[in-house]
């Protein structure tokens, strides 16, 4: 498969897992607001790593290396992108909760 479609199925794994995050923790708003931003700032950086790699063939024949996967998860960029994301993308569910009619 290409790089791009398993940054596809991550990023559909991440929305499932946020919808099943929201029903399965009784609902209780911090429980849901932690949830949230943890498994979609790690579903989007496993998005971003997966989407980034162009030139990996395999974990010990590949340029990266085994320690080269471990590096790039571990990328600054990475991290602060992903947890941007998680933020903008829990202050949307967030938002939507409280301004909802459904009281």
């Amino acid at each position: 498969m290409d790089n791009w479609d398993y940054a596809f199925i991550a990023s559909i794994v991440t929305v499932v897992g946020m919808s099943l995050v929201s029903i399965l923790t009784g609902f209780r708003l911090w429980k849901v607001f932690i949830s949230i931003f943890l498994v979609s700032s790690i579903g989007f950086c496993i998005l971003v790593v997966l989407g980034r790699r162009s030139d990996n063939r395999g974990f010990d024949d590949g340029p990266w290396g085994a320690h080269g996967v471990l590096m790039e998860f571990l990328n600054l960029e990475i991290i602060i992108i992903s947890l941007g994301v998680g933020a903008f993308i829990t202050l949307i569910f967030f938002l939507s909760i409280l301004l909802s009619d459904n009281k």
